[in-house]
Protein backbone atom coordinates (compact mmCIF):
# COMPACT_ATOMS: atom_id res chain seq x y z
CA UNK A 1 0.00 0.00 0.00
CA UNK A 2 3.20 2.13 0.59
CA UNK A 3 4.18 1.95 -2.86
CA UNK A 4 0.57 2.51 -4.58
CA UNK A 5 -0.05 5.84 -2.68
CA UNK A 6 2.78 8.31 -4.17
CA UNK A 7 1.74 6.92 -7.35
CA UNK A 8 -2.11 7.81 -6.89
CA UNK A 9 -0.83 10.96 -5.66
CA UNK A 10 1.15 12.08 -8.77
CA UNK A 11 -1.51 11.58 -10.90
CA UNK A 12 -4.14 13.71 -8.49
CA UNK A 13 -1.15 16.24 -9.04
CA UNK A 14 -0.59 16.05 -12.40
CA UNK A 15 -4.86 15.90 -13.26
CA UNK A 16 -5.42 19.16 -11.41
CA UNK A 17 -1.85 20.48 -12.79
CA UNK A 18 -1.60 20.00 -16.38
CA UNK A 19 -4.36 19.83 -19.29
CA UNK A 20 -4.66 16.83 -20.82
CA UNK A 21 -7.19 15.66 -23.43
CA UNK A 22 -10.52 13.69 -22.70
CA UNK A 23 -9.09 10.69 -24.07
CA UNK A 24 -6.11 10.90 -22.20
CA UNK A 25 -8.14 11.96 -19.32
CA UNK A 26 -10.40 8.90 -19.98
CA UNK A 27 -7.33 6.69 -19.67
CA UNK A 28 -6.09 7.92 -16.51
CA UNK A 29 -9.67 7.75 -15.03
CA UNK A 30 -9.52 4.52 -15.96
CA UNK A 31 -6.33 3.45 -14.46
CA UNK A 32 -7.23 4.81 -11.38
CA UNK A 33 -10.30 2.89 -10.53
CA UNK A 34 -8.39 -0.11 -11.70
CA UNK A 35 -5.57 0.80 -9.21
CA UNK A 36 -8.32 1.70 -6.56
CA UNK A 37 -9.96 -2.22 -7.20
CA UNK A 38 -6.81 -3.63 -6.81
CA UNK A 39 -5.82 -1.89 -3.77
CA UNK A 40 -9.08 -3.03 -2.31
CA UNK A 41 -7.95 -6.89 -3.81
CA UNK A 42 -4.59 -6.48 -2.06
CA UNK A 43 -5.81 -5.26 1.25
CA UNK A 44 -8.73 -8.32 1.71
CA UNK A 45 -5.85 -10.91 -0.02
CA UNK A 46 -3.64 -9.75 3.15
CA UNK A 47 -6.63 -9.94 5.56
CA UNK A 48 -7.31 -13.52 4.57
CA UNK A 49 -3.21 -13.89 4.41
CA UNK A 50 -3.20 -12.97 8.43
CA UNK A 51 -5.85 -14.76 9.19
CA UNK A 52 -4.65 -17.99 7.58
CA UNK A 53 -1.06 -17.00 9.28
CA UNK A 54 -3.26 -17.48 12.73
CA UNK A 55 -5.16 -20.46 11.60
CA UNK A 56 -1.48 -22.33 10.80
CA UNK A 57 -0.43 -21.32 14.07
CA UNK A 58 -3.24 -22.23 16.15
CA UNK A 59 -3.30 -25.84 13.89
CA UNK A 60 0.55 -25.95 14.49
CA UNK A 61 -0.16 -25.65 18.80
CA UNK A 62 -2.82 -28.60 18.24
CA UNK A 63 -0.30 -30.61 16.22
CA UNK A 64 2.28 -30.45 19.09
CA UNK A 65 -0.45 -31.31 21.76
CA UNK A 66 -1.38 -34.13 19.51
CA UNK A 67 2.01 -35.40 19.21
CA UNK A 68 2.87 -35.18 23.12
CA UNK A 69 -0.48 -36.99 23.20
CA UNK A 70 0.42 -39.61 20.75
CA UNK A 71 4.48 -40.27 22.77
CA UNK A 72 2.58 -40.65 26.13
CA UNK A 73 0.28 -43.22 24.85
CA UNK A 74 2.93 -44.98 23.02
CA UNK A 75 4.93 -45.11 26.48
CA UNK A 76 1.40 -46.22 28.02
CA UNK A 77 0.90 -49.00 25.12
CA UNK A 78 4.16 -49.96 25.52
CA UNK A 79 3.82 -50.27 29.45
CA UNK A 80 1.22 -52.15 28.90
CA UNK A 81 2.46 -54.40 26.71
CA UNK A 82 5.26 -55.44 28.83
CA UNK A 83 2.77 -55.67 31.74
CA UNK A 84 0.46 -58.01 29.38
CA UNK A 85 3.45 -60.16 28.18
CA UNK A 86 4.55 -60.50 32.35
CA UNK A 87 0.71 -61.76 32.96
CA UNK A 88 0.36 -63.77 30.44
CA UNK A 89 3.70 -65.86 31.42
CA UNK A 90 2.88 -65.64 35.10
CA UNK A 91 -0.70 -66.95 34.53
CA UNK A 92 0.39 -69.92 31.28
CA UNK A 93 2.99 -71.24 34.68
CA UNK A 94 -0.28 -71.04 36.88
CA UNK A 95 -2.19 -73.02 34.20
CA UNK A 96 0.64 -75.56 34.24
CA UNK A 97 1.07 -75.81 37.77
CA UNK A 98 -2.81 -76.14 37.81
CA UNK A 99 -3.03 -79.26 35.43
CA UNK A 100 -0.17 -80.60 37.44
CA UNK A 101 -1.94 -80.54 40.70
CA UNK A 102 -5.23 -81.81 39.32
CA UNK A 103 -3.16 -85.17 37.44
CA UNK A 104 -1.20 -85.49 40.30
CA UNK A 105 -4.55 -85.44 43.33
CA UNK A 106 -7.36 -87.11 41.22
CA UNK A 107 -6.86 -90.53 43.14
CA UNK A 108 -7.20 -88.38 46.25
CA UNK A 109 -10.11 -86.33 44.93
CA UNK A 110 -11.38 -89.67 43.72
CA UNK A 111 -11.32 -91.05 47.27
CA UNK A 112 -12.11 -87.82 48.64
CA UNK A 113 -15.36 -88.57 46.20
CA UNK A 114 -16.06 -92.02 47.74
CA UNK A 115 -15.71 -90.71 51.40
CA UNK A 116 -18.09 -87.43 50.17
CA UNK A 117 -20.30 -90.27 49.22
CA UNK A 118 -20.11 -92.18 52.33
CA UNK A 119 -20.71 -89.76 54.57
CA UNK A 120 -23.65 -88.52 52.62
CA UNK A 121 -25.21 -91.91 53.19
CA UNK A 122 -24.71 -91.71 56.26
CA UNK A 123 -26.07 -88.45 56.84
CA UNK A 124 -29.16 -90.02 55.39
CA UNK A 125 -29.13 -93.05 57.60
CA UNK A 126 -28.98 -90.71 60.51
CA UNK A 127 -31.83 -88.05 59.38
CA UNK A 128 -34.24 -90.91 58.71
CA UNK A 129 -33.17 -92.18 61.97
CA UNK A 130 -33.52 -88.72 63.97
CA UNK A 131 -36.91 -88.68 61.78
CA UNK A 132 -38.30 -91.76 63.14
CA UNK A 133 -37.28 -90.65 67.07
CA UNK A 134 -39.04 -87.12 66.20
CA UNK A 135 -42.10 -89.16 65.39
CA UNK A 136 -42.18 -91.52 68.65
CA UNK A 137 -40.81 -88.28 70.60
CA UNK A 138 -43.83 -86.68 69.41
CA UNK A 139 -46.04 -90.07 70.10
CA UNK A 140 -44.14 -89.93 73.32
CA UNK A 141 -45.34 -86.01 74.05
CA UNK A 142 -49.11 -87.32 73.63
CA UNK A 143 -48.22 -89.66 75.66
CA UNK A 144 -47.01 -87.97 78.15
CA UNK A 145 -49.74 -85.30 77.99
CA UNK A 146 -52.38 -88.17 78.41
CA UNK A 147 -50.70 -89.94 81.40
CA UNK A 148 -50.11 -86.41 82.89
CA UNK A 149 -53.69 -85.33 82.65
CA UNK A 150 -54.25 -89.38 84.28
CA UNK A 151 -51.58 -87.86 86.84
CA UNK A 152 -53.50 -84.67 87.77
CA UNK A 153 -56.75 -86.74 87.65
CA UNK A 154 -55.22 -89.29 90.08
CA UNK A 155 -53.75 -86.46 92.29
CA UNK A 156 -57.22 -85.04 92.60
CA UNK A 157 -58.66 -88.43 93.72
CA UNK A 158 -55.68 -88.99 95.87
CA UNK A 159 -56.41 -85.50 98.03
CA UNK A 160 -60.56 -86.00 97.94
CA UNK A 161 -60.22 -89.65 99.52
CA UNK A 162 -57.26 -88.21 101.76
CA UNK A 163 -60.02 -85.65 102.69
CA UNK A 164 -62.70 -87.96 103.28
CA UNK A 165 -60.04 -89.96 105.74
CA UNK A 166 -59.50 -86.58 107.18
CA UNK A 167 -63.59 -85.93 107.38
CA UNK A 168 -63.95 -89.73 108.79
CA UNK A 169 -61.60 -89.47 111.34
CA UNK A 170 -62.66 -86.04 112.95
CA UNK A 171 -66.39 -87.76 112.58
CA UNK A 172 -65.54 -90.94 114.73
CA UNK A 173 -63.48 -88.60 117.44
CA UNK A 174 -66.75 -86.74 117.25
CA UNK A 175 -68.50 -89.67 118.46
CA UNK A 176 -66.59 -91.24 120.53
CA UNK A 177 -65.45 -88.74 122.51
CA UNK A 178 -66.57 -90.02 125.35
CA UNK A 179 -63.84 -92.71 125.33
CA UNK A 180 -60.32 -92.29 126.46
CA UNK A 181 -56.79 -92.26 124.89
CA UNK A 182 -56.12 -95.43 126.45
CA UNK A 183 -59.16 -97.11 124.88
CA UNK A 184 -59.58 -95.27 120.80
CA UNK A 185 -57.11 -93.83 118.81
CA UNK A 186 -58.07 -93.08 115.30
CA UNK A 187 -54.99 -92.78 113.37
CA UNK A 188 -54.20 -92.12 109.82
CA UNK A 189 -51.44 -93.87 108.04
CA UNK A 190 -50.35 -94.71 104.30
CA UNK A 191 -53.87 -93.35 102.85
CA UNK A 192 -56.11 -95.54 105.45
CA UNK A 193 -57.72 -94.88 108.81
CA UNK A 194 -56.90 -97.13 111.74
CA UNK A 195 -59.18 -97.12 114.87
CA UNK A 196 -57.80 -99.37 117.52
CA UNK A 197 -60.21 -100.78 120.95
CA UNK A 198 -58.70 -101.76 123.63
CA UNK A 199 -59.43 -105.19 125.04
CA UNK A 200 -60.44 -103.24 128.34
CA UNK A 201 -63.31 -101.57 126.37
CA UNK A 202 -64.58 -104.65 124.56
CA UNK A 203 -63.57 -107.76 126.27
CA UNK A 204 -62.91 -109.64 129.27
CA UNK A 205 -59.58 -111.45 130.17
CA UNK A 206 -59.57 -114.65 127.36
CA UNK A 207 -63.12 -113.97 126.30
CA UNK A 208 -64.78 -112.87 123.18
CA UNK A 209 -67.56 -111.93 124.62
CA UNK A 210 -68.28 -107.62 124.48
CA UNK A 211 -69.46 -105.97 127.42
CA UNK A 212 -72.00 -102.99 127.10
CA UNK A 213 -69.34 -100.45 126.70
CA UNK A 214 -68.03 -101.89 123.71
CA UNK A 215 -71.07 -102.49 122.64
CA UNK A 216 -72.37 -99.09 122.53
CA UNK A 217 -69.10 -97.53 120.86
CA UNK A 218 -69.20 -100.02 118.22
CA UNK A 219 -73.04 -98.99 117.22
CA UNK A 220 -72.13 -95.48 117.11
CA UNK A 221 -69.26 -96.57 114.77
CA UNK A 222 -71.20 -98.30 112.65
CA UNK A 223 -73.88 -95.58 111.77
CA UNK A 224 -70.54 -93.35 110.57
CA UNK A 225 -69.47 -96.62 108.48
CA UNK A 226 -73.21 -96.78 107.04
CA UNK A 227 -73.19 -93.31 105.93
CA UNK A 228 -69.27 -93.59 104.22
CA UNK A 229 -69.57 -96.79 101.71
CA UNK A 230 -67.10 -95.90 100.11
CA UNK A 231 -64.61 -97.89 102.58
CA UNK A 232 -63.70 -101.16 102.72
CA UNK A 233 -63.29 -102.15 106.37
CA UNK A 234 -60.71 -105.04 107.73
CA UNK A 235 -61.49 -106.48 111.14
CA UNK A 236 -57.90 -107.06 112.71
CA UNK A 237 -57.99 -109.36 116.29
CA UNK A 238 -54.54 -108.44 118.38
CA UNK A 239 -53.26 -110.31 121.55
CA UNK A 240 -50.59 -110.21 124.34
CA UNK A 241 -47.96 -113.07 124.02
CA UNK A 242 -49.21 -114.99 127.42
CA UNK A 243 -50.15 -118.32 126.34
CA UNK A 244 -50.10 -120.70 123.84
CA UNK A 245 -49.92 -119.51 119.78
CA UNK A 246 -52.85 -121.54 119.34
CA UNK A 247 -54.78 -119.94 121.48
CA UNK A 248 -53.89 -116.92 120.79
CA UNK A 249 -54.77 -117.68 116.82
CA UNK A 250 -58.18 -118.45 118.08
CA UNK A 251 -58.66 -115.81 120.60
CA UNK A 252 -57.55 -113.06 118.31
CA UNK A 253 -60.04 -114.55 115.33
CA UNK A 254 -62.95 -114.84 117.67
CA UNK A 255 -62.76 -111.45 118.63
CA UNK A 256 -62.61 -110.07 115.18
CA UNK A 257 -65.76 -111.81 114.22
CA UNK A 258 -67.56 -110.60 117.36
CA UNK A 259 -66.59 -107.39 116.47
CA UNK A 260 -67.92 -107.50 112.68
CA UNK A 261 -71.08 -109.55 114.21
CA UNK A 262 -71.74 -106.36 115.90
CA UNK A 263 -71.30 -103.97 113.29
CA UNK A 264 -73.52 -105.89 110.52
CA UNK A 265 -76.57 -106.26 113.05
CA UNK A 266 -76.14 -102.87 113.46
CA UNK A 267 -76.31 -101.77 109.33
CA UNK A 268 -72.74 -102.30 108.07
CA UNK A 269 -72.76 -104.31 104.85
CA UNK A 270 -70.86 -108.00 105.34
CA UNK A 271 -69.43 -107.58 101.91
CA UNK A 272 -67.54 -104.34 102.63
CA UNK A 273 -65.59 -106.51 105.93
CA UNK A 274 -62.92 -108.76 106.19
CA UNK A 275 -61.77 -110.97 109.69
CA UNK A 276 -58.38 -111.70 110.85
CA UNK A 277 -57.11 -112.93 113.64
CA UNK A 278 -53.25 -111.38 114.11
CA UNK A 279 -52.73 -113.12 117.38
CA UNK A 280 -49.25 -111.95 118.99
CA UNK A 281 -47.26 -111.39 115.39
CA UNK A 282 -48.18 -107.29 115.03
CA UNK A 283 -47.65 -106.02 118.12
CA UNK A 284 -47.50 -102.24 119.09
CA UNK A 285 -45.07 -102.35 121.78
CA UNK A 286 -42.78 -105.14 123.45
CA UNK A 287 -44.25 -108.22 125.01
CA UNK A 288 -42.25 -106.84 128.58
CA UNK A 289 -44.55 -105.51 130.93
CA UNK A 290 -47.80 -105.36 131.64
CA UNK A 291 -48.01 -101.73 130.58
CA UNK A 292 -46.91 -103.05 126.93
CA UNK A 293 -49.23 -105.79 126.77
CA UNK A 294 -52.26 -103.86 127.47
CA UNK A 295 -51.36 -101.92 124.56
CA UNK A 296 -50.82 -105.14 122.56
CA UNK A 297 -54.25 -106.34 123.54
CA UNK A 298 -56.44 -104.92 121.09
CA UNK A 299 -58.90 -105.01 117.81
CA UNK A 300 -58.19 -102.66 115.19
CA UNK A 301 -60.76 -101.58 112.75
CA UNK A 302 -58.70 -100.54 109.71
CA UNK A 303 -60.70 -98.41 107.13
CA UNK A 304 -59.66 -97.95 103.60
CA UNK A 305 -60.61 -96.18 100.81
CA UNK A 306 -62.15 -98.58 97.91
CA UNK A 307 -59.30 -97.99 95.17
CA UNK A 308 -61.58 -98.71 91.84
CA UNK A 309 -61.76 -94.73 90.96
CA UNK A 310 -58.34 -94.94 91.03
CA UNK A 311 -57.73 -98.07 88.85
CA UNK A 312 -59.98 -96.61 86.43
CA UNK A 313 -57.64 -93.53 86.23
CA UNK A 314 -54.64 -95.56 85.91
CA UNK A 315 -56.20 -97.42 83.13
Amino acid sequence: MKRITPLLISLAVGLATSCVTTKKHKELQDQYTMLQSNHAENSNAQRENELLQNDVLRLEGERKNQQVALEEATVLAQSLQANYAELSTRYNSLLERNKMLLESSSSEIRGLSERLAQQEDELFKRQRALDNYQKNLESRETDFDAWKAKVNDLQKALYEKEARVNELQRKINLALSNLSAADLTVTPRDGRLYVALSQNLLFQSGSDYIGAAGQDALKQLASILRTNPEMEITVEGHTDNVGSSDTNWRLSTSRANSVVRILTDNGVTPSRITAAGRAFYVPLAPNDTETNRSKNRRVEIILTPKLDELYNIIR
